[in-house]
């Protein structure tokens, strides 16, 4: 976990999640219901087995939604800060 500033130049607590695959995604999803900002690091070609309720499926199709949790693909640093929405995943 890590403490990030946002746009009111506060510190927020984001998580950073190695790997997105179907057990990963079911913490990365409480994590994010309990109100934290969550950052998955993802590989270029991910081998979950369970893809349609994993994470990582955000890697081929752009984004990947888990129970009504909405996962974007993000590929470079600058986009993920210049962000300010709180309604999904990076």
């Amino acid at each position: 976990m890590t403490n990030v500033k946002n746009a009111g130049n506060e510190l927020k607590n984001v998580v950073i999640v190695r790997g997105g695959g179907d057990l990963a995604s079911g913490t990365i999803q409480r994590l994010y219901r309990c109100g934290y900002r969550v950052l998955v690091l993802e590989c270029e070609k991910p081998t979950a087995i369970r893809r349609m309720v994993s994470f990582c499926e955000a890697v081929y199709d752009g984004q990947s939604s888990v129970e009504g949790v909405l996962c974007r693909k993000v590929n470079r640093n600058a986009k993920l800060y210049g962000r300010q929405e709180r309604s999904h995943l990076w």
